[in-house]
């Protein structure tokens, strides 16, 4: 199933879940008002999809795949085909709650999303890879657009190193997109100690050698490996959103850059695959 086009999502029948916010997500996607079954749960809705009455059901991710592990005949016959809407959920804390608590309870949550420096990935992603699979995600960011922020940040190194990883760990533009963060540059140096990150700045000066993403793949050696050996290139890994519930692959672009000094950097940037290349993926 292709779901790339408006026009693709428009032809099937999609049961979705009474008064939930998945309708509007699924019209907005494409889908036709005429073809939404409106079902009372989940399990119906799954039931449909096993006995041929609808061809899809659109559901929150998390709990879209606890429902299939339960209630579909053959689990392994479902897959995602395409994200079709985002939205951010919230704790909701009692107003007589102290500032200080709130505040550490958001800290808290960034670290567990963020921080990589110990192990090379985030306990966040330790704990829902245990429960989710690994998800796609459509976006605008093309592959070109990664080659060509890398190839800008590059020159820039060329002409002034330390005000190009400053600016770059500054989350200044360009090295990060203005209406897309998920388009963003990072640097490491020959020996896969992180330089700079346009989005995560905190993790810079961590030696990554060694660490891997949280499926056990060492993608920061191999890319650096890559780079140095080829010049450029491609490397796929499994990386979280910070901004999302689960964990993706992931695809960079990396190019090696030799500054006027002799010193050499990896440069790279990368975007989340979506669902039809998940397919393509061995």
């Amino acid at each position: 199933m292709n779901l790339s086009e408006k026009s693709d999502i428009a032809a099937l029948k999609i049961a979705v879940i009474q008064d939930s916010r998945t309708i509007n997500s699924a019209l907005n996607a494409g889908a036709d008002e005429k073809n939404l079954i409106i079902v009372l749960t989940a399990e119906d809705a799954i039931k449909m999809v096993d006995d041929g009455s609808v061809d899809a059901f659109a559901y929150g991710d998390y709990p879209g795949q606890k429902a299939i592990a339960t209630y579909a005949k053959n689990p392994d016959k479902f897959s995602q085909q395409k994200e079709i809407g985002y939205f951010k959920d919230y704790f909701a804390f009692n107003p007589d709650t102290p500032e200080e608590f709130v505040t550490s309870v958001n800290d808290t949550l960034k670290e567990l999303k963020m921080n990589r420096a110990e192990s090379g990935s985030t306990d966040y992603e330790k704990i829902f890879l245990k429960y989710l699979p690994i998800g796609c995600m459509d976006s605008d960011i093309t592959d070109e657009r990664l080659v060509d922020l890398v190839q800008k940040t590059i020159e820039n190194l060329k002409g002034d190193p330390s005000g190009t990883l400053t600016s770059i760990n500054a989350g200044e533009s360009p090295y990060v997109d203005s209406t897309d963060p998920n388009l963003y540059v990072f640097v490491f140096d020959t020996n896969v100690t992180l330089l700079a990150n346009a989005v995560n700045p905190q993790t810079v000066g961590t030696h990554y050698s060694g660490k891997p993403d949280a499926v056990g793949n060492m993608f920061r050696d191999n890319l650096t490996e890559l780079a140095l050996k080829e010049g450029k290139g491609w490397i796929t890994y499994v990386y979280s959103n910070p901004e999302s519930l689960i964990l993706y692959k992931k695809k960079s672009y990396v190019e090696l850059c030799t500054d006027s000094d002799g010193v050499r950097y990896i440069v790279g940037s990368g975007r989340y695959l979506n669902c039809s290349e998940m397919k393509e993926e061995p």
